[in-house]
């Protein structure tokens, strides 16, 4: 639900048809004690 500055600057400087790549995302699963390790790249298209 969050993002750091490097993924909002990315976002805002995108027009609309681009596309971003957010990679090295940290995530985290609430109420397990499991890590996860390796989460893969996300690409967005951006639409309006």
């Amino acid at each position: 639900n969050k993002l750091d500055s490097r993924a909002k600057g990315a976002l805002s400087k995108a027009k609309r048809g681009s596309d971003v790549q957010i990679f090295e995302i940290e995530a985290k699963a609430s109420g397990v004690s499991v890590i996860l390790k390796k989460v893969s790249p996300v690409f967005v298209e951006l639409t309006n």
